[in-house]
């Protein structure tokens, strides 16, 4: 089977998660960086959501940095903790129909699932003031659906 050209940023660098039949958590975290004394920071991922699926409760995509390894900061356009049914199609994370939250049945005339992939890539960054440390992460939870990032 060959996947289809993805427009990946620069060429390289990149993994794909993909969630399809399962349920559960699935994240990728780079290395994480350590100084010897604090510096400001700032971090970024480019980062697509694939048009397919977002239909359960329970898809979920986060971006983050876990910072000096006490707590996180989300990448995550507007502040948003996580992505979900409820708001991929807001931040934007993936293209819309309407720019709103799908609420239709699957599938259905305006179901953003359907739209076919551009893969133009979203930017996703966070300012993480003074840091000893850092790594980000990305996940993608499904509810046995077909979701990927």
């Amino acid at each position: 089977m060959t996947s289809p050209a993805r427009n990946i940023p620069e060429g390289q660098h990149a993994f794909e998660i993909v969630a399809r039949g399962i349920d559960g958590f699935i994240f990728v975290c780079f290395e994480q960086e350590t100084f010897p004394s604090a510096i400001s920071a700032s971090v970024s991922l480019d980062a697509y959501v694939v048009q397919a699926g977002w239909h359960s409760e329970e898809d979920m995509l986060r971006v983050w940095a876990e910072v000096n390894g006490t707590h996180d900061v989300t990448l995550l356009p507007g502040c948003q903790d996580n992505g979900t049914k409820h708001n991929v199609d807001t931040m934007p994370m993936r293209r819309s129909v309407t720019g709103k939250p799908y609420v239709g049945p699957k599938n259905g005339p305006d179901d953003p699932a359907l739209l076919p992939d551009l893969w133009n890539w979203t930017t996703l960054t966070a300012d993480l003031g003074r840091v000893t440390s850092f790594r980000v992460c990305a996940g993608l939870e499904t509810g046995a659906g077909a979701e990927a990032m």
